[in-house]
């Protein structure tokens, strides 16, 4: 895979190409041509397995999920490996959230990584020691098959080159308590939420929105091919990268013995636990399962905050938010929201599943956006900046108005709440 090498998304919106795949030479084992950066299937996967007996986590299942992610590895990045505890130095604990502990660390041996030398040939190396995040799961000792699952479904899509979900370099295990830490990229920028609804920052453009968004979609659409929901889409799972955004908390934030099935699969019938109300579509309060149309309709609110840079239903409490929402109610936006937008953002917000759009039609619809003029006074977001401006200045700020669909019905369901 060669998702280290690939050019900022908004370069090649198009995503056509006739030019050749890169040629990144030969391996000196076996003379045949590599399959990205210093990197031979055949060889490479072959070394990766004659190791398994030199390693073990304690842990079956944990080996296992570990061992598949070096037996298929498509490079020399996209893997899983077992990194003891002593390998990281100058822990600290940073955030709690879920069924997690969230420390940030340095990581001594560094990242795995590929570079082209003077004479072109690719050669296999590390970083320099790095900073990452590691995610301690509680509970986690004797972690369950349901959960190893969820972390499958991580390595796939890494696997096929889905890039703005967020990246794992493999899993680790805290001596005192046992509990198994998952080791990811750190993102000091944090989630998105830091930029919304900060009220010391400046107020973000509406071309740098547009932007996320599309990432978020584009990122949203490359799991839902794969036929995998993420059941949790808010600003706490997308973090900012770089000028880029990734996707996190898959699915994962969750007690890891637990017997609930939460399995991220689409075709999964778990019910609705623990929901994010504000961000839950109409039918999860129902206990519909999870699905692609909740997490489209999860986008919708986060088009509603992009919009308001406030936070949905943010003067609800949970259990009213739930009546309201059966009633029609959807969160404030600017009056000056440009008209395309909240179009888009209606549709998402539709009570019935089968209206709202697919993540591919968001991506599209998104896009176009991105290829208006934006230096046109007449771009209807430029517009919307220039009236938040102005009404700033003015010290008279944007009137709200409120989306109001009918009362909520899905197949004649009825709930007493």
């Amino acid at each position: 895979m060669l998702s280290e090498y690939k050019f900022d998304i908004l370069d090649s919106l198009d995503f056509d190409s006739d030019e050749e795949l890169p040629h990144f030479g030969n391996c000196p084992k076996c003379d045949n041509e590599y399959n990205a950066p210093a990197w031979c299937d055949a060889c490479d996967q072959k070394e990766l397995v004659d190791k398994f007996d030199k390693w073990s986590t304690g842990n079956d299942n944990i080996n296992l999920l570990i061992q598949e992610s070096q037996r298929l590895a498509p490079d020399y990045y996209n893997y899983l490996e077992f990194i003891p505890y002593n390998h990281f130095v100058d822990i600290e604990r940073i955030a709690e959230g879920g069924f997690g502990v969230v420390y940030k660390a340095t990581w001594l041996d560094g990242i795995r990584k590929a570079e082209k030398e003077d004479n072109g040939i690719w050669i296999k190396t590390r970083s320099e020691p790095c900073t990452v995040a590691l995610k301690e799961i509680e509970e986690s000792k004797n972690i369950d098959q349901d959960y190893i699952n969820e972390l499958k479904a991580n390595i796939e899509f890494h696997r096929s080159d889905i890039w703005m979900v967020c990246r794992y370099y493999g899993i680790s295990q805290n001596p005192k308590s046992m509990n198994f830490i998952l080791v990811m990229e750190y993102l000091p920028k944090g989630d998105i939420k830091n930029v919304l609804f900060n009220k010391g920052k400046d107020r973000l453009k509406w071309h740098k929105k547009i932007q996320y968004l599309y990432f978020i979609c584009n990122g949203l659409r490359g799991i839902h091919m794969l036929d995998y929901v993420h059941g949790d889409i808010h600003g706490g799972n997308i973090l900012i990268k770089y000028t880029s955004i990734c996707i996190t908390d898959l699915g994962l934030s969750r007690p890891a013995n637990s017997k609930e099935t939460t399995l991220l699969g689409y075709d999964s019938k778990y019910k609705t636990s623990g929901l994010n109300v504000p961000h839950a579509a109409p039918e999860l309060l129902l206990d519909d399962p999870k699905s692609k149309e909740s997490d489209i309709y999860a986008i919708g609110i986060l088009m509603t905050e992009f919009a308001s840079h406030n936070r949905a239903f943010e003067n609800y409490n949970t259990n009213d938010l739930r009546i309201e929402i059966f009633k029609g109610i959807r969160p404030k936006f600017p009056l000056e929201t440009p008209k395309c937008y909240v179009e888009l953002m209606e549709k998402c917000l539709d009570e019935d599943p089968k209206k709202r759009p697919t993540a591919e039609e968001l991506v599209k619809t998104i896009s176009g956006w991105l290829k208006l003029d934006w230096k046109s006074k007449t771009n209807p977001f430029n517009i919307a900046d220039k009236q938040w401006n102005k009404s700033k200045k003015n010290h008279r700020y944007s009137l709200f108005c409120m989306l109001h669909k009918n009362i909520f019905s899905i197949n004649n369901k009825k709930k007493n709440l």
